[in-house]
């Protein structure tokens, strides 16, 4: 596909171009050998330049451009490693289906696959088991490739495989070692690396340095990596300290290049004031920070903001923020994760924030105080940190002070894996995968630490999840389920605020502390919950967090025969799959709904185990009826009953007395108010569902028309959908 391209590009303009798409390299950090040190320079200008505040205040002005629509792999892995939020629920399905469109085509472009595979790690999505349409992973396609698109596509393969540590096959065509060994085989005559031609190119090499970091150990590589380094600091401007690339007939300098080596060298773990990179007193990031326009950056000064460019030096800006602050590297994901959020008096004040912990050598210990410390830094969060002989404690997080004269048995306090450890913050010790909570509360006495038994959940929209809220009391702390407390949604991104999850009135935890909430917008939401007891709210603010994703979306091919109040809402519950079409996108929207119909949509839209393994209780449903197991479970556990003792009538059209009923079992409508309902046909009413119509018709489920209910009248499938979504509107808003 580049073919045609190469043929009107100058060799450095294609490496631009290569660089664009593809550049960024894997690394693992290795513990640095005893004879290669960071070099401190005593200029103070120097160092003021590239203090750790200037470089993530760039960082924070260029992601803030980045991060509202992801869509580019190399974007979505400088966000993750600097810690910049975004919506990655969305890139993670975009993703996946490029990945799998790639992983299909005839014949492949590995390099694309292998862009995407170190995307997905960066968002923690392990691609072993995405697969083609002839049951192959990506791992399987790159490793059985040939290769054949050049340096590059051998220099990504080692990034993709290492990205979150992919197993290689045996019968695989290449391993580590193997391209390893072809990379170093690739270098040209005096050493340093090139898409192709005879000379070193700049780029290339710095690429490849960053994709061989993790391979210190292996000598050859140490070398080849240092003669290329000695080879970059004679290349380099004696006088301004840039690296000048030739284009048709100039020769000029750019910020691409500028980033390349400065990943190179941040992730070689030498940084940018090595003695060999400082030039005239210049050094490569005080020389980026000029192509910096606004919020982006120039491809060369004065031509212009470009995408591209702008990506590489958020890249190499990350990456040096990476080396600075001892962190790990920019391709590197697999380094030990702690997890930490923040939860203030009545509010999130750091939400689950993944804290990537690199050890050089598993002897180091992580300590919690630590990792506190760096999250807080890194997120701008104030704080006091008080050291008494005891040893350190935190004693004030955003101004919120513990032991405070209003409040003395105030106090912040922590957790792990929702367990109280026996010792301080500061002398904790973490595993990989450590949840830490780090919470406030305004009596450590009464206060109780809860938490969701589960904190994460992925599901599809239209989809309810089952909460189980559980607590700390005492000490030896003693876990209980907590029941009666109200559940808050938080949606990420929406400016409403958090609210309470409400089921015509609230939704409680009850008795074994378990709540379900449904979801049926696509988005991320964080959810909460409170408990109030004698006025106060006697909780520390639990936490889980829900994505929920979009379904695929099918035309509803007969929606022209639906009215205009009903459409929305047929085509969305049909996306959902709360009902079911007749086939070839056919909705049926005027045709009357079945009494077997609405129940298995209640039972879906409720989220409720249909499974069902004994015999049917009516006579007229049968085991080959597919609505089987949605009719008779619902009869087991009490929500329906038949139209006689032996006969449940499934195709039968259901009256609106009768779906008043279902709703009212279904809901556990409450019955307050009920008597103040006035309908006019309420005589017409069957006396079982006398107060079940009352209490639909009070809650604005089913309404009438001029006052009158009719119900004996039918119902038709786009009266449910739309039933069905406000259904939704109200259970959750």
């Amino acid at each position: 596909m580049y073919q045609k391209k190469f043929k009107k590009l100058s060799v450095v303009v294609i490496l631009v171009y290569l660089i664009s798409l593809l550049a960024g390299n894997t690394v693992f950090a290795q513990t640095l050998s005893q004879n290669q040190q960071k070099l401190s320079v005593s200029n103070t200008e120097i160092t003021d330049q590239i203090k750790l505040d200037k470089i993530s205040s760039v960082i924070d002005t260029v992601s803030a451009g980045l991060s509202a629509d992801v869509q580019n792999d190399w974007v979505a892995v400088v966000l993750s490693k600097a810690g910049i939020s975004f919506e990655k629920a969305a890139y993670i399905n975009q993703a996946k289906a490029k990945l799998i469109n790639e992983m299909n085509k005839t014949p492949l472009t590995v390099t694309d696959i292998e862009r995407l595979v170190i995307g997905l790690a960066s968002v923690d999505v392990d691609v072993s088991d995405i697969k083609n349409n002839d049951g192959k992973n990506a791992i399987d396609l790159i490793c059985e490739s040939e290769l054949i698109q050049g340096i590059n596509a051998k220099i990504f393969a080692l990034v993709a495989l290492d990205a979150k540590g992919y197993v290689t096959k045996p019968e695989y065509l290449w391993n580590r070692e193997k391209l390893v060994q072809s990379i170093l085989d690739s270098q040209v005559d005096g050493g340093g690396w090139t898409f192709f031609g005879t000379e070193l190119d700049v780029d290339m090499t710095s690429m490849v340095i960053t994709a061989l970091a993790p391979y210190k150990a292996n000598i050859n590589v140490t070398n080849a990596v240092e003669n290329a380094l000695t080879l970059f600091s004679n290349i380099q401007n004696a006088q301004d300290g840039e690296f000048y690339q030739t284009y048709e007939t100039s020769t000029t300098s750019n910020s691409n290049t500028d980033a390349t080596v400065i990943t190179a060298l941040s992730t070689w773990n030498c940084g940018v004031l090595d003695s060999r990179f400082v030039k005239n007193g210049n050094n490569l990031f005080d020389i980026l920070l000029t192509y910096q326009n606004g919020n982006k950056f120039e491809f060369s000064h004065g031509a212009g903001v470009n995408d591209y460019a702008t990506e590489q030096v958020l890249r190499a800006l990350v990456a040096y923020k990476l080396f600075l602050t001892d962190s790990n590297t920019i391709f590197d994901f697999v380094a030990n994760k702690v997890y930490i959020r923040i939860e203030g008096n009545d509010n999130t004040i750091l939400p689950m924030t993944l804290a990537q912990v690199y050890q050089a050598n598993s002897s180091e210990k992580i300590i919690a105080m630590d990792i506190f410390k760096k999250v807080l830094a890194g997120n701008n969060i104030a704080s006091v940190i008080t050291t008494s002989q005891l040893g350190e404690y935190i004693s004030s997080i955003n101004g919120l002070a513990s032991g405070s004269t209003k409040n003395p048995n105030s106090a912040w306090m922590y957790a792990v894996n929702n367990e109280n450890p026996p010792v301080g913050i500061d002398a904790c010790e973490l595993n990989n995968n450590d949840v830490v909570t780090v919470y406030y509360v305004e009596d450590y006495i009464t206060s109780v630490f809860s938490y969701f038994e589960k904190a994460s959940y992925s599901i599809n929209q239209g989809t309810a999840i089952t909460l189980d809220l559980e607590g700390l009391t005492g000490y030896p702390s003693v876990k209980a389920p907590i029941s009666d407390a109200i559940l808050y949604v938080d949606k990420v991104g929406d400016d409403k605020g958090e609210k309470e999850a409400i089921a015509v009135e609230k939704i409680l935890t009850d008795k074994d502390g378990k709540a379900s909430i449904p979801f049926l917008e696509a988005g991320t939401y964080r959810i909460s919950a409170k408990k109030i007891v004698d006025g106060k709210n006697i909780l520390t603010r639990p936490y889980a967090e829900v994505v929920v994703d979009k379904t695929n979306t099918t035309v509803v091919s007969d929606l022209v025969d639906a009215s205009d109040w009903s459409k929305k809402a047929i085509q969305r519950i049909f996306n959902i799959g709360f009902m079911q079409g007749y086939g070839g996108g056919i909705f049926a929207p005027q045709r009357y709904i079945s009494r077997a119909e609405v129940v298995t949509t209640l039972m879906k839209c409720m989220n409720i185990d249909s499974s069902y393994l004994g015999a049917s209780k009516f006579a007229d449903v049968l085991d080959s009826d597919w609505y089987f197991n949605y009719v008779n479970k619902s009869a087991e556990i009490g929500l329906v009953f038949g139209r006689t003792a032996t006969e449940f009538a499934p195709n039968e059209p259901i009256t609106r007395e009768e779906l008043a009923t279902l709703l009212d079992r279904f809901l556990e409508l409450p019955g307050d108010g009920i008597e103040n309902v006035n309908i006019t046909d309420i005589s017409d009413v069957s006396g079982y569902a006398v107060n079940s119509v009352k209490k639909v018709y009070s809650k604005g489920l089913l309404i009438g028309y001029e006052g009158a209910f009719t119900p004996r009248g039918n119902v038709s499938r786009e009266m449910i959908a739309v039933l069905i979504e406000r259904l939704f509107e109200i259970y959750y808003v």
